[in-house]
């Protein structure tokens, strides 16, 4: 199975017209079959279509194909990064359900450890704690705690961004004759939001690698705004007359390149991005999203 990055960027889209709304909704769905990498979601609070997107120029090239190719049109709302959370030590924590509906008892209990985990970028959910026994035992209610727990995980306890680069394990449980899959959704749920707080979370931001090619007479001028931008500069060859130049920045810092780059270089400079890794954001940037 060939897999993709996850989109590092997201950007509201409506039709300016009811009578507009069911045909953007199948050249959405038309775009996101021919493109794996664009995916479209709705805002559970707003009802407003989200598109996911590998970039800007990404998300200029559909918007264009959307408006111009479809001739579908819309109106867009302001680029946002799609910022991600992460813990950055183990945690691990109990929660016990039992409580009483009417005449009916519920129960569940649940012990979940979070590891910070490289080898996704999604969180993975693992059984291999278990004993051969609580395997058994828990068998029936194992879809139901995994639910639960990679639910909790789409909203981290910082700024509710999603989490990832964690590894969910199922440490125990316990079973009574009153066990409801339900109450071990639940259990598992509570149990991850908690572990999550104790496990030094931290927010993080996609970075994007570049490569920048442009006239020798215009190096100079791009390679500062780049550095004005943070970007980490890898690698600068040459080729016949120009620059080549290659590293990565921080998404959020590259809103707007292409127009900049081409006032830089008369027209002259040619770039393109692709992700590259989440890093953390800044120290002096998270209180925005904690204020």
């Amino acid at each position: 199975t060939i897999q993709f990055p996850e989109p590092v960027l997201s950007i509201a889209i409506e039709p300016k017209s009811s009578a507009d709304k069911d045909k953007l909704d199948e050249v959405l769905a038309r775009l996101a079959k021919d493109d794996p990498t664009f995916k479209v979601s709705q805002d559970p609070d707003t009802g407003q279509i989200i598109l996911h997107c590998m970039g800007e120029v990404h998300s200029d090239v559909l918007l264009f194909r959307i408006r111009n190719d479809f001739g579908t049109p819309a109106n867009v709302g302001t680029p946002r990064v799609a910022y991600k959370e992460a813990i950055t030590r183990t945690a691990r924590k109990h929660v016990r359900k039992d409580v009483t509906l009417g005449e009916k008892q519920l129960f569940g209990d649940v012990t979940l450890e979070v590891r910070p985990s490289r080898d996704s970028v999604a969180p993975t959910f693992v059984i291999s704690d278990l004993s051969p026994n609580q395997e058994k035992d828990l068998r029936k209610f194992l879809p139901s705690i995994k639910a639960g727990a990679l639910t909790s995980a789409g909203a981290g306890s910082i700024a509710g961004f999603p989490v990832i680069y964690v590894q969910i394990a199922l440490i125990a449980g316990d079973i009574t004759t009153y066990s409801a899959e339900e109450m071990y959704a639940a259990a598992a749920a509570d149990a991850l939001t908690a572990a999550l707080a104790e496990g030094a979370p931290q927010i993080l931001e996609p970075h994007m690698k570049f490569e920048v090619t442009v006239p020798d007479d215009y190096a100079g001028g791009v390679i500062n705004d780049l550095q004005r931008r943070g970007a980490d500069i890898t690698d600068m060859g040459a080729i016949a007359g120009a620059r080549v130049v290659k590293g990565n920045v921080a998404l959020s810092k590259m809103f707007g390149y292409s127009t900049m780059l081409r006032s830089l270089t008369q027209g002259r400079g040619q770039h393109a991005m692709e992700p590259y890794e989440y890093k953390p954001i800044p120290a002096d940037e998270v209180k925005k999203f904690t204020e």
